[in-house]
């Protein structure tokens, strides 16, 4: 599509649009030159880590690579609506965490709010299907349980152990 030019992850907030991206630009326009609303979009941007930008691009990546298997257009992608958010979300119930849904839909929000768009990621039903999401996470996305610290330490003197080490 021409509004997603391949290129680097981190890049995609900057460089990835849709129509209503393109004419929050040209408002910009009316009230600042086109070098003011690029270093926006790049001061914008480089509010959120680097690292952190690379995960929450995997969240367009995905969603809109969803939107071009299920024919949506790229005039529904922004603002997307509740129950495009939804029925997103919905098909990646069971294969993936609530870690990768909360960055996917973090990275989707950036990308509405840097477009001037509204975000509708936190209507009743995205939270419905978030939770839901959640709960039919595979056993593989959810995290173990870490070992206790107290692997192999008789718990009967462990409390001695700091008070010794405090008199010292």
């Amino acid at each position: 599509s021409i509004y997603r030019p391949p290129g680097k992850a981190s890049d995609r907030f900057q460089k990835w649009t849709t129509p209503h991206g393109e004419r929050h630009k040209e408002k910009l326009l009316e009230s600042m030159t086109k070098e003011q609303a690029e270093r926006l979009f790049q001061v914008s941007i480089a509010s959120i880590e680097l690292s952190t930008r690379d995960s929450y691009a995997a969240g367009l990546k995905h969603f809109n690579d969803w939107c071009d298997r299920n024919g949506r257009s790229e005039e529904e992608r922004m603002p997307a609506a509740p129950g495009l958010i939804a029925a997103f979300l919905m098909e990646k119930a069971g294969t993936v965490g609530a870690s990768a849904v909360n960055n996917w839909m973090a990275g989707l929000r950036l990308w509405h709010t840097i477009n001037g768009a509204e975000w509708h990621g936190d209507s009743q039903v995205v939270t419905l299907v978030r939770k839901g999401v959640k709960k039919l996470a595979p056993i593989s996305a959810k995290r173990a349980a870490r070992p206790s610290a107290f692997v192999g330490v008789d718990m009967s003197t462990a409390a001695v152990v700091p008070c010794i080490i405090e008199s010292v």
